[in-house]
């Protein structure tokens, strides 16, 4: 099992994106809320999304399972669930998410074994970097910056969303489950 980031570059090309953007508008689920994890501030603005009907959702968590069949090597469930998060991170408001893991605890059966994110951002920002800290020293996941690249890692791995500082950030989160680890 290997431990760094899996890319995929180019995931969705511009066009994609603003198709794939309109639609995530008009299917946010109502009545989801998102619950910061870990204590970890956050003033990123994250809308939970109907993926059922996007096939770029379905596309997005076969490439989440091809990395992990590529880098990962966990035992993960079929694709049960393709709500996402889509995460609006603003400068008018130092929009960020601080340290935190993907991981429901609460489960009995199941851990949250991948997290993906996607850069769905047609305009530039600055400052909204993804950093990694599998173990104990930060990573920046500069490769994150191109519109349309997905980035995937464990779910366990402490990560953060810098202060943006100009512009808007705009990305889609997706998390793969598997059995409870052992």
């Amino acid at each position: 099992m290997k431990i760094h980031p899996y890319f995929f570059f180019k995931v969705l090309s511009r066009e994609q994106l603003i198709d794939f953007t309109k639609k995530i508008e008009n299917n946010f689920l109502n009545e989801a809320q998102d619950i910061p994890s870990s204590h970890a501030r956050k003033t990123a603005s994250v809308k939970v999304v109907n993926g059922e009907a996007l096939w770029e959702v379905v596309a997005t968590l076969n490439l989440i399972n091809n990395a992990n069949l590529r880098n990962f090597g966990y035992d993960l469930y079929s694709v049960r669930n393709t709500n996402f998060h889509y995460n609006k991170y603003d400068a008018s408001n130092q929009g960020e998410y601080g340290w935190h893991i993907d991981d429901d605890t609460e489960n009995p059966v199941s851990d949250t074994k991948l997290t993906g994110i996607m850069n769905l951002s047609l305009n530039s920002f600055e400052g909204g970097e993804l950093f990694l800290n599998p173990f104990g020293t930060p990573i920046p996941v500069t490769e994150l910056k191109d519109p349309g690249t997905l980035v995937v890692f464990p779910s366990r791995y402490l990560h953060k969303v810098t202060p943006v500082t100009k512009g808007t950030r705009h990305t889609g989160s997706f998390w793969v489950e598997g059995p409870r680890f052992r």
